[in-house]
């Protein structure tokens, strides 16, 4: 009678757990989350540590998901099994490069363009 009940009770699983050893940083708000799960799992996210109001990523088999599209801050992510095992908290953490920075760039790209335009230029005119 009890082997009947080991062999028909339900398997305790693992709780799911990410790959990543700690927080996760970006500077293009976009990241690759994996995990390990024994069961398909639901990805949660949401912008405090402590979930008030967590937005549903992904639910499904798979072991790993992109995510883009973020914004400067941090985020919070974490994993439910089915049974209701919940993975410790992920830190996501966005901090895009300044516009300033970029326009410095761009400025330079722009002289460097200018530059051989103008020595295209002046070579076809001397010939």
């Amino acid at each position: 009678m009890l082997l009947l009940l080991l062999v028909l009770a339900p398997a305790a699983t693992a709780a799911p757990a990410f790959t990543a050893d700690g927080p996760m940083t970006s500077d293009s708000g976009y990241f690759m989350i994996e995990w390990e799960a024994d069961g398909p799992v639901t990805l949660e996210m949401a912008r405090d540590a402590g979930f008030g109001q967590p937005e549903v990523l992904y639910a499904g088999m798979n072991h790993a998901t992109f995510v883009s599209g973020l914004a400067d801050g941090d985020y919070f992510v974490r994993l439910r099994s089915e049974d209701g095992n919940l993975s410790e908290p992920l830190r996501l953490s966005v901090a895009h490069q300044s516009l300033e920075r970029a326009l410095w760039l761009v400025a330079l790209g722009a002289v460097v363009f200018l530059s051989i335009v103008a020595v295209i230029a002046r070579g076809a005119a001397d010939e």
